[in-house]
Order: C-alpha cells, then structure tokens, then sequence
C-alpha cells in the first residue's frame, strides 16, 4: 500500500506531505528533530524526539504537544517528566513484545515507558549502561527479547525479559565505541567504525571484526551515517547511508550490490515502508538543504522523491496511512 502522508523531521521543524493531495503542513513549534516513529498500536499517533524533549501530535487537535501535555498523569513522576520535557531524545522504538510499552534512548539513560499507565523505568550507568547518553538503539528479530544499544563508549544489549544490562566492548583493533547507528541481521550487529565503513560484533562468537559487505572496499573510506537491515525470509539486504558515497545496497543472500551514488545526499535515515514490503525511504541533506526519496528492492531502482529545496537539513522520516478523521488537511 502505497503511504499517504510522509512525516519528515529537521532542524528547523516538522513538515507532512499529504502524496495524493500534494499538500504541505509545516509545525515550526518542533525543532532540531531527531526521531519520528508512527505507533500503530495506539490509534496512529506520532512521537517526535527532540534535542529538547518528547512531543506528541495529537489527533483531535491537530498539534504538537510535549509529551508532559500530553500525558495527564507524567507529572507525578517528576524524573520522566524532565527528560520529556528537556532531555534529548535519540530514538523511540515499539516493544514488540509487549504493545503497551515504548523504549527511550535520552541522554539520561534507557527508559521504558508504559503509556497505557503513563509509569516508566529507568535504566542508568547504576544498571550496567556504559554511559547515560544513548545514541541509538533497534530490537533483534532474531531475538525478541533483546534490543541492541549504541553509545559513544560502546555497544550494550537489553534483555526485556531479564531487565539486564550487557556491555560488549571490542578488545581487538577494531573500534568498537562512537556509535551513532546500528542495524541486526541474523549474525551480526552492525555499527558505524568511525574510522570508516562498518564495525560488526558477532552475536554468537562474542568478538568485533572489520565488516565489509563492499567487495571493492570502497565502503571503507567513507564515513556511514546510516544502516538498515531487511529479512523477508527470502533474503536479507543491507542498506548503508554515507556522507559523501550515496547509497551502498547489498544483498547478504544473493551477493549481489548496488550503489546510489548518483543521489547527492548525506544519508542520514533509512525508514520502512509499512505494508510495501519492498520499499525503503530514506533521507539526507547537503549543504544547502535536505531531499527525501525511496528505493524499490523488486524494481531495484529509486526515486529523489522530494528534492531540497523543500526541506531544511532533514533528518528522520516516516510515514502512516491516512485516515479520513486524522487527514487535517
């Protein structure tokens, strides 16, 4: 199913592009954004993350609110309601086990939040975190009970079960720390090496190794901004956002690659898209603005969707079906 309202973040706000309408909203009220998730689980609303707290949109009002507005009851947790309100929030992601439940990346540590009971947990250096300041953070589908976190000291993974913190530091060349994205496929967990390409931890193994899907190894000379892992069951594919290379695809099932270099962008996120199984949005900016648009795994080909001079610097993108009482257009 084709999206029918893309949600993209940047620096100086959020914009909706309603496709079949051709219509733009911009929200000033949000800047430096830093996440947009569509929870499907509750009615279709949108979370924002923010260099300065958590918003909401609400749909009966049609508008941002912090997430303090939002949820009646944060007040009387006076510690969740600071880092929504003022904290940075690096990434938002759904339990996949449990539907009521939303995982935060802050600068303050780890929360698991009920938004059902609108209570939450936190997770610190007292609880095994190598630092507070997390980064980024995904689940495992192959292993539902374990999510993955990225920091600037290095790798850690969460068993939601255990409620346990692991640390996986790299005791070999290979850096293991500086990680600002981070992608999973059945062996490895993928990051950033900041001295360039990709870092990867073996799950099974416990060690760090140098990973390059590249046989060229061009990919190791460029800085990655972005990764993203898809399995279908057929096949499972790579996605690597760079600064100055394009699009680096790979196909870790057939061996075989692509490479967008042609689009001129700094890919900074990748986004699935929903029901269409295929696709794969992404965004990035130059220097002079930002540029949304998605590629096609069947028809192996790809789209500048919307070019820059739409958007400010662009950073998270997503997108949700519209309904006829959320449309506000």
């Amino acid at each position: 199913m084709q999206p029918q309202l893309l949600w993209l973040g940047s620096e100086g706000g959020i914009k909706s592009y309603h496709i079949k309408d051709r219509q733009w909203r911009w929200y000033p009220e949000v800047k430096d954004v830093t996440c947009l998730l569509v929870d499907k689980r509750n009615k279709n609303i949108i979370w924002a993350g923010t260099k300065n707290g958590l918003y909401i949109f609400s749909r009966k009002k049609q508008k941002w609110l912090k997430a303090g507005q939002y949820f009646s009851k944060l007040k009387a947790d006076q510690k969740t309601f600071a880092v929504f309100q003022e904290g940075e929030v690096s990434a938002i992601i759904l339990d996949p086990k449990r539907p009521k439940m939303v995982f935060l990346a802050t600068d303050r540590g780890l929360v698991h939040f009920d938004r059902e009971e609108e209570k939450s947990r936190f997770f610190t250096v007292d609880d095994g975190l190598i630092e507070d300041n997390i980064t980024c953070i995904t689940s495992d589908s192959y292993q539902p009970e374990l999510f993955w976190l990225g920091s600037d000291g290095g790798l850690m993974s969460f068993d939601v079960k255990e409620l346990k913190v692991n640390r996986h530091f790299s005791q070999s060349d290979i850096p293991g720390d500086s990680i600002h994205t981070l992608a999973v496929n059945k062996e490895w967990v993928l990051v950033n090496n900041p001295d360039g390409g990709i870092a990867g931890y073996h799950k099974e193994g416990q060690y760090w190794d140098k990973y390059s899907p590249d046989t060229t190894g061009n990919l190791d000379d460029h800085q990655v901004l972005a990764l993203f892992c898809s399995d279908d069951g057929k096949s499972t594919k790579l996605l690597v956002g760079t600064r100055t290379y394009g699009i680096f695809i790979f196909d870790e099932t057939t061996k075989k690659s692509a490479h967008l270099d042609e689009i001129g962008l700094s890919i900074t996120t990748f986004s699935w898209s929903g029901n269409m199984s295929d696709q794969v949005w992404f965004a990035g900016h130059v220097c002079s603005g930002g540029g949304v648009g998605n590629y096609s795994f069947e028809e192996s080909s790809w789209w500048l969707t919307y070019p820059m001079v739409v958007l400010d610097e662009t950073y998270p993108v997503t997108w949700k079906e519209v309904q006829k009482d959320q449309q506000g257009f």
